[in-house]
């Protein structure tokens, strides 16, 4: 089988998308080759059997030039490839997708997003699958849905502790739909409780419309006592779990996000209340309601007994190997393509 991805950045040192590097670098493994046409290209170092071209956008081309590119390269690149992954984005199988089926490929597209769009409805009939991480990550009604778990490299993402005030820190993008101001607030409340320990956001604005909003954020956030750190590299950011006990998250997304299980897989306890994890953590107590006190409260009963926040970081970790890992992704999709 020879693959297709079609993906947004390829680029290693993204903050936020550089984990789709090693996805990549994992499906090489499992394909005779992989070519890869990307949105955006920047930093990589990819097996040889890998074949990268890049739609522009880091050099500037506009969204018309970017447009005939993909198009041209679906059909110029056609004898090299037999099946499809787009990652997300549904315009990339609604522009590729009846190329693809006039030409016998079989077209996977994963998506992990709670919104329900019409794109999202049209790409799911134009794919053969729709691969996602849970049933909240993908909510149209298509028999095409297929569970498959996220995929965390938890070998990179794997405990190891440094010795540390306790902390609670919540990693990814300063968005609204992350709700950061209730986190604010929860970090405050424990350091009140628990004189010495630490609050941390690590992460900035992703996008031009959130600049207003992440500036509001860092003002708060100094108010508040609660330490604001710079993005970090996707290969860094067990770097900063390494120091950190708890880890926060309020998103609003309603599908799996990615930075909770990486989190988990440290062995970093997740307090959260993103309604797609409620079936996995609930019986752990770590979903709660969607309010500063009761994030506090969960979090200061975590760190004031050592012996629960080993148990709970044991457990998180288990989940995440089980259900999670690239490892597991990398094979499931394999033999669903290989089904196709």
């Amino acid at each position: 089988m020879k693959l297709l991805i079609v993906t947004q950045t390829l680029d290693k040192n993204d903050p936020t998308l550089g984990f789709f590097h090693e996805w990549v670098r994992a499906f090489s493994e499992k394909f005779e080759t992989v070519t890869v046409i990307a949105l955006n290209v920047g930093m990589h170092t990819l097996p040889k059997n890998v074949y990268v071209h890049s739609l522009g956008k880091e050099s500037g081309a506009g969204k018309e030039l970017r447009i005939v590119r993909y198009v041209s390269l679906l059909y110029s690149l056609r004898n090299e490839y037999t099946h499809v992954f787009a990652h997300m984005n549904p315009e990339y199988v609604i522009g590729g997708g009846v190329l693809w089926r006039l030409l016998g490929k079989k077209i996977g597209f994963w998506y992990v997003h709670g919104a329900v769009t019409l794109r999202l409805r049209l790409a799911a009939l134009l794919a053969n699958r729709v691969f996602t991480a849970s049933r909240e990550s993908c909510r149209i009604k298509n028999t095409n849905v297929m569970v498959v778990g996220h995929g965390i490299d938890t070998e990179l993402f794997a405990p190891k502790r440094i010795p540390h005030p306790p902390s609670i820190v919540s990693v990814g993008r300063f968005s609204p739909s992350k709700k950061l101001e209730l986190l604010i607030d929860a970090m405050k409340l424990v350091r009140t409780q628990i004189p010495g320990s630490l609050g941390r956001l690590v992460g900035d604005v992703a996008t031009p419309e959130n600049e207003s909003y992440a500036e509001r954020v860092k003002e708060y956030a100094k108010m508040a006592g609660v330490s604001i750190e710079k993005p970090v590299l996707h290969s860094d950011v067990p770097a900063v779990l390494a120091l950190s006990d708890i880890f926060f998250n309020a998103s609003q997304t309603n599908s799996l996000d990615k930075a909770v299980l990486e989190a988990m897989a440290c062995g970093v306890v997740p307090v959260t209340s993103n309604v797609a994890y409620k079936p996995m953590l609930s019986p752990l107590g770590l979903f709660v309601e969607e309010n500063a006190e009761a994030f506090a409260k969960r979090a200061g009963e975590i760190l004031t007994s050592v012996a629960v926040r080993n148990e709970l970081g044991e457990k998180v970790r288990e989940e995440v190997v089980k259900n999670h890992s690239s490892s597991r992704l990398m094979s499931v999709l394999q033999s669903v393509y290989e089904s196709l």
